[in-house]
């Protein structure tokens, strides 16, 4: 089970992903990112989006996981880290359905035909 602000997190890097066809973000844009989802969606358990230090937490901890890619540096003090996402949309539509982010993922995920 991810956190909300994991799902947050996913979401965002797909969106990124699919909108401008790159596969690495820096932490600026992330957040950037998660912070306009968030506040689009309006759903309390989505907001405040997190801040810096917790998006780097996060990203420490997923990174190890190998869900996410982590590139040019590490630490909680490192915001010039590449991040990529391992994860296609579909992945992410099939993990959410049924949970409480199906809504989240429905809206910023395009539909998919299978």
């Amino acid at each position: 089970n991810a956190s909300d602000f994991e799902v947050l997190l996913f979401i965002s890097l797909a969106s990124l992903k699919r909108v401008s066809g790159r596969g690495g973000f820096n932490v600026k844009e992330v957040l950037t990112k998660m912070d306009s989802v968030a506040s689009s969606f309006g759903d309390e358990r989505y907001l405040p989006a997190p801040n810096c230090a917790e998006l780097l937490r996060m990203l420490n901890r997923l990174g190890e996981s190998r869900i996410i890619g982590l590139n040019g540096g590490y630490g909680y003090a490192c915001t010039n880290t590449t991040i990529t996402f391992q994860m296609e949309d579909y992945e992410i539509v099939s993990a959410l359905k049924g949970t409480c982010h199906e809504a989240l993922s429905a809206k910023f995920i395009p539909s998919l035909l299978f």
